[in-house]
């Protein structure tokens, strides 16, 4: 990744542990590789400060096309640095969030920010904590037709068993 190896264009991190410092290396490099399209980094001990490192590096990052951060503690200072990185960067298709500790305040700043990019097609906000306004936004949204796949931006006990829609 450093090195900006052109064969390596997938990156899985998954239950590999990391400490705050990686992490933070990771961020870095990020902003300067034009290969990695793929970064799975579930159940890796991203954390708040993680999360806004990655969100900061792919401002600049216009290559990473998937970020996974799934069963991390990002909390809301992370979904809020995401929503930032949303509305920047225009070219990551896919962000999984499912259970990283997310709760209102982050969920609003996320929905708020998908008007703002092109390029997003699924979010992943399944098993965060929304309350009952951002559970309505949501299902608003999911109601009207837009880019935004969201067959997985679902609330805690709330299922889509019906086909994705776009919103």
């Amino acid at each position: 990744v450093r090195h900006n190896d052109p064969t390596l264009a997938a990156l899985d991190f998954g239950t590999y542990w990391m400490r705050a410092g990686q992490v933070n290396v990771l961020a870095e490099v990020l902003k300067r590789n034009t290969m990695l399209k793929w970064l799975n980094l579930s159940y890796t001990n991203v954390g708040t400060a993680g999360a806004v490192a990655l969100a900061d590096a792919l401002k600049v990052n216009t290559d990473l096309i998937s970020l996974n951060v799934n069963f991390n503690h990002i909390g809301d200072d992370g979904a809020v640095a995401f929503a930032d990185m949303m509305k920047v960067n225009m070219t990551l298709v896919t962000l999984s969030l499912y259970e990283t500790h997310i709760e209102a305040t982050g969920i609003a700043a996320l929905l708020d920010a998908i008007p703002f990019n092109a390029s997003l097609c699924a979010l992943e906000l399944g098993h965060n904590a929304l309350d009952d306004e951002a559970n309505a936004e949501l299902h608003e949204m999911l109601g009207h037709p837009s880019r935004l796949a969201a067959q997985r931006a679902v609330a805690n006990g709330w299922s889509d068993t019906k086909p994705a829609r776009e919103i």
